[in-house]
């Protein structure tokens, strides 16, 4: 496909990418169950296994270079995130409506938080998730301060 081509059916590069990573992203399956810790962290936890597994989580990163520089990017990005940011949401606002949060939570903040300590996490210090999802769960559902994880203690 030459360049002419592709600008035909794409503004941009970063428009052509966005639309193939989109095509890539499968929705993250939810069940819910009620219970709020656990409804959240299936979700976050398989949120982050479809990126870290595929070439997707790879190619976010570099798209995401053009977010300042493009007006249309954000919106663009918001798009592609969309189906893995719902879910999120819809635990949160069952969770408002049965009372086990308030019922004014700001859902689309606490997602923002989640998706930027695991996308941190993930692509920054490229360090293992699971302990850090529960961490971010027991300060954002409980207040707890996060602790560092257990090191393992060689046997004697």
């Amino acid at each position: 496909m030459g360049k002419t081509t592709v600008y035909r059916w794409w503004p941009s590069k970063k428009a052509l990418a966005i639309e193939a990573i989109n095509s890539r992203v499968d929705d993250v399956p939810i069940t819910v169950t009620g219970d709020l810790q656990l409804d959240l962290r299936a979700a976050l936890q398989a949120i982050l296994d479809s990126y870290a597994a595929s070439p997707v989580g790879e190619t976010i990163p570099a798209v995401a270079v053009d977010l300042l520089r493009d007006p249309e990017a954000p919106e663009q990005m918001q798009a592609l995130l969309r189906s893995h940011r719902d879910p999120v949401r819809v635990i949160l606002e069952n969770a408002a409506g049965r009372g086990d949060l308030p019922a004014d939570v700001d859902a689309q903040l606490l997602q923002d938080i989640f998706s930027a300590t695991l996308l941190y996490r993930f692509l920054v210090r490229r360090s293992s998730a699971d302990h850090a999802i529960d961490q971010l769960l027991a300060l954002v559902l409980e207040g707890r301060v996060p602790r560092t994880a257990p090191q393992a203690q060689p046997q004697a």
